[in-house]
């Protein structure tokens, strides 16, 4: 009996199923003129490497989840901040009166399904 896995991580016998693929657009940004990224994914920073954007490890980062934040901190980043819970709706909650006063860059999908 085959054992098949819905993702690309690879396990020894295991048949990968990609049911879905992320693309990622050319686009630009100067990170310099923000105070904060905010991360809901590990795959808007892949975008940022993607497009050859010159990252800025000064910059205070909000991850939503440990997987955000560990592919971040390997990147470079510094100043990782992870809410006690790993949903959007708790990061902002968790830290909006500090968010208050950063200019913030909020990466995220073109298209969410």
């Amino acid at each position: 009996m085959k054992i098949y896995l819905l993702n690309e991580t690879p396990f020894k016998g295991v048949e990968n199923l990609i049911l879905n693929e992320i693309i990622f657009y050319d686009f630009s940004v100067d990170l310099s003129l923000y105070d904060a990224l905010i991360c809901t994914s590990k795959n808007a920073l892949k975008a940022l490497q993607h497009a050859k954007i010159t990252l800025n490890f000064k910059l205070n980062l909000y991850a939503v989840g440990q997987s955000t934040a560990q592919y971040a901190k390997n990147l470079g980043f510094k100043k990782i901040k992870i809410p006690s819970k790993a949903y959007g709706k708790d990061l902002f909650l968790e830290f909006k009166e500090e968010l208050k006063t950063q200019k913030c860059l909020y990466l995220r999908a073109k298209n969410i399904v």
